[in-house]
């Protein structure tokens, strides 16, 4: 073998070979059509973590002539020489063997071959021609793997394919190039380096560097996914009434820079999933995942919110880590009066005001003699995310869904809509159906998010709940952890 684990994909025009080297390589650049023969030459995709190759696959040309071809392969088969490397020899400017002598460079130059078949075909005479001929210009000690490609309904011969190639491939894989997640691709690579003691070594140590990168990427999700939580909800925005100034709508522009603030959040959360994930073709999924609609449209927090129920028993321990911290505001005047209330008063109003995601706070004109912190925005329109509202649920569920979008969109899918979470898999990663032990944990790190804004709100976090060891580093620490788990989960990834 070479020093890299090299792999040429080769097989019919228009049988998925680029789909498959997009989709095992996570290049979105593949140059994929329905027209058959679109690849012309050989084209190398590299597997690259921590920038180190540690893998690459060659996209090759369609046989063009394979009833010819064979015939050559047949004449020479006890020639005792590397028949691929003299089949180029012999025809370096032939127009009818072009395509051939292409394809014959990777495994002329050691590559392994994997052979992708279109499972919704019927097994034909060229096809065992290209069997044939792989066989005769690949040295048997050298891997073999048939990949029927299986994105079709019609998988009515895949008996057949399997029948006809086992007598050339040292494996066969039937694998969907159009929904392959990160296991499938681990399970092939698995498959393969059982063929050759030779291979082994090299194969682990990319499988291992596979499932590395892996948990890195979840792990950097899980992070994104706190940090997008803490800046929306210290997003905030403010505008000065002069004297004698009305509203005038000037809550309404201060309430939707807010909301603007918060749309810029999650998008920047999502550039830097699908950067994760390697998605730079793609935009975004097209979707009938309600990712599309607007952050804060009915639709969402019905789709992405918490019911109702759960939320005021939340809201309500929300409401009372911050009245201990001192009645932290990070809600107006109305927080004040909640915190004042204690957890009853919290919960009823995490009940009725689950859907108003944004707090307005518009002073009044008697606020110079009332009390206290009620009148310390003096004639100033304010307007933050409301901590008793299902914002920051919504907020958890939508960037856990476009993790999973992200994370099981395959590379060599362009035109699909995007596949439906299973209902098993978004029941489970929804907060509605997080354990109790998860939500408490997501409950006081919206509490701190929320509370950064006092100074020493930590410590008095401390005072609340004296049983824990409480910093900002655990608390963050556990959020993380919790996430990693629902994500982990959602891919089915296991070492």
């Amino acid at each position: 073998m070479t020093r890299i684990p090299t792999f040429a994909i080769l097989g019919e025009p228009n049988a998925g070979k680029t789909t498959v080297v997009a989709t095992l390589s996570e290049m979105d650049n593949a140059d994929i059509s329905p027209i058959p023969g679109t690849t012309k030459v050989c084209r190398t995709f590299p597997v690259i973590f921590d920038d180190k190759e540690v893998m690459r696959f060659i996209d090759t040309p369609g046989f063009e002539n394979p009833l010819e071809t064979l015939e050559w392969f047949e004449a020479h088969e006890h020639d005792g020489c590397p028949l691929a490397e003299k089949f180029r020899n012999e025809h370096p400017n032939s127009k009818e063997f072009e395509r051939e002598c292409e394809l014959m460079k990777p495994l002329a130059e050691g590559a392994a071959v994997i052979y992708v078949v279109d499972g919704s075909e019927a097994v034909n005479q060229k096809d065992r021609a290209h069997m044939e001929i792989l066989r005769l210009a690949s040295p048997p000690a050298r891997p073999r793997v048939a990949v029927i490609n299986s994105h079709h309904d019609n998988l009515k011969h895949i008996e057949q394919w399997k029948n006809a190639l086992g007598k050339t491939f040292n494996i066969i894989h039937t694998f969907n190039a159009h929904s392959a997640t990160f296991t499938d691709r681990l399970e092939l690579l698995r498959d393969i380096r059982g063929v050759n003691q030779e291979w082994k070594p090299t194969l682990d140590a990319c499988i291992a560097a596979f499932q590395r990168n892996w948990d890195e990427r979840i792990a950097q999700s899980a992070e994104a996914i706190c940090t997008l939580l803490k800046d929306c909800l210290a997003c905030f925005e403010s505008e000065q009434l002069a004297r004698g100034e009305t509203d005038d709508g000037v809550s309404a522009k201060v309430e939707k820079r807010v909301k603007d603030k918060i749309r810029e959040n999650e998008e920047r959360f999502r550039k830097g999933i699908r950067r994760s994930f390697r998605h730079t073709r793609i935009s975004g999924p097209t979707l009938d995942l309600n990712l599309d609609d607007d952050l804060f449209s009915k639709e969402t927090v019905s789709v992405f919110g918490m019911s109702k129920y759960l939320l005021a028993g939340v809201s309500a321990s929300i409401t009372a880590t911050l009245a201990a911290m001192g009645d932290v505001a990070a809600g107006g005047a109305s927080l004040g009066l909640f915190a004042a209330g204690g957890f009853v008063l919290g919960g009823i109003a995490g009940y009725w005001g689950a859907n108003r995601l944004i707090s307005v706070e518009v002073p009044s004109l008697l606020r110079p003699i009332l009390p206290g912190r009620m009148k310390t925005h003096g004639r100033c329109i304010t307007a933050r995310p409301s901590p008793l509202s299902n914002l920051p649920w919504v907020l958890i569920n939508r960037s856990i869904e476009f993790f999973h979008w992200a994370s099981t969109w395959s590379h060599g899918r362009t035109d699909q809509p995007a596949a439906i979470i299973q209902a098993d898999v978004r029941k489970a990663s929804n907060t509605n159906n997080w354990t109790k032990e998860q939500r408490e944990t997501a409950q006081r790190f919206i509490a701190l998010a929320l509370a950064t804004i006092e100074t020493g709100a930590m410590e008095k976090l401390k005072q609340y709940m004296p049983g824990k060891k409480l910093t900002p580093e655990t608390v963050e620490r556990e959020m993380r952890e919790t996430l990693i788990a629902v994500l982990k989960t959602m891919t089915g990834f296991k070492r």
